[in-house]
């Protein structure tokens, strides 16, 4: 059977039986190898495709022997290329609210489940993560100019430090989402600064967190 033809299921299945391994071992591999437990009824749920979007698949892929996008896309499980899209690393696609609590905790994969996941083209740390534009406000009137039209889904590395110029996740005061804005330093002020002049400046008020620094973007010419 074709591999990109299968189901990420499939895939596990076919992989696991191949080491001679049965679910309950596949469970306790995982847990030597990443020290995370992922029951058995759980592998058993993700091999008969009751499980959507299943997380931890680099731990699935560390064990089996594969590549993550093995797993996902059915792509050469012994891709060795590091220019190629199939061995980039995997991202999760989150909401703009669950972006707002990562903020607040150690591991985007405790999140909500995402939306989906998005090879990135990005050197990033294990806690990036990919976001949906939403709106105008990042829309660029310069020909030629940075700009994020919405659809776009742009790469966020909550690790990389922040420095005046760069586009940040921002949470504001009071708030369960997150905007996207140019983070700016100007005569000891702090503003974000969208790029469509349309939208006002704001200063930075005390209780704004930044959440992570944009380090790439992409926009699909298909739908």
């Amino acid at each position: 059977m074709a591999t990109k033809h299968m189901s990420i299921g499939e895939r596990i299945v076919q992989a696991r039986k191949k080491k001679g391994w049965s679910q309950g071992r596949l469970s306790d591999e995982i847990e030597i190898a990443t020290g995370r437990k992922i029951t058995q009824q759980s592998i058993g749920q993700i091999e008969n495709n009751q499980t959507k979007n299943p997380r931890y698949m680099a731990d699935f892929a560390k064990v089996l022997g594969v590549t993550e996008s093995y797993l996902r896309f059915g792509t050469d499980p012994n891709v060795s290329d590091p220019a190629s899209i199939y061995s980039m690393r995997m991202v999760p696609l989150i909401s703009w609210v669950s972006a707002g609590q990562f903020c607040e905790v150690s591991d985007v994969r405790y999140l909500q489940d995402p939306e989906d996941f998005l090879p990135c083209p990005e050197k990033v740390s294990n806690k990036a993560y990919a976001l949906r534009v939403r709106g105008d406000s990042m829309t660029s009137q310069n020909p030629g100019g940075l700009s994020f039209p919405e659809g776009t889904n742009i790469y966020v590395d909550p690790e990389k430090e922040v420095s005046s110029g760069m586009p940040v996740i921002a949470r504001l005061p009071e708030s369960d989402e997150c905007t996207f804005k140019i983070y700016v330093e100007d005569s000891g002020k702090k503003y974000l600064k969208p790029l469509n002049p349309q939208y006002p400046i704001h200063e930075i008020q005390a209780g704004t967190t930044i959440c992570g620094v944009v380090v790439g973007q992409y926009m699909s010419l298909v739908s």
